[in-house]
């Protein structure tokens, strides 16, 4: 979850300084597994049960880690994005919903 997310910042901070994505496709598979991940792991209910052994999450955030992805995610819906990646984003986006339904009542 940790390289994931920290790719996907990578490519924002790319796209925010006005550059373009370095590979799309490296993009898709990204926001493609951390929505397969956060709708088959919950990561902050492991995170409260073990804290010893999930103490690596607190290196993406301290806070709720699907919060987190759903913010980064939701960045790939962008327009000026490609529509396959705009497409893999409300994918993954989907799958975090399927597991997570209450997000909807908070964004």
């Amino acid at each position: 979850m940790r390289s994931c997310t920290e790719k996907l910042k990578v490519e924002k901070k790319h796209l925010d300084s006005g550059k373009d994505i370095s590979s799309a496709r490296n993009v898709m598979v990204l926001l493609l597994i951390i929505g397969l991940l956060c709708k088959n792991f919950d990561f902050d209910k492991k995170r409260s049960e073990k804290p010893d052994e999930m103490k690596e999450l607190n290196l993406i955030d301290k806070g709720p880690i699907v919060t987190i992805v759903f913010q980064l995610v939701l960045y790939f819906c962008k327009e000026s994005l490609s529509e396959t990646v705009q497409k893999m984003a409300l994918q993954s986006l989907g799958e975090t919903f399927l597991k997570l339904y209450l997000l909807f009542l908070y964004y």
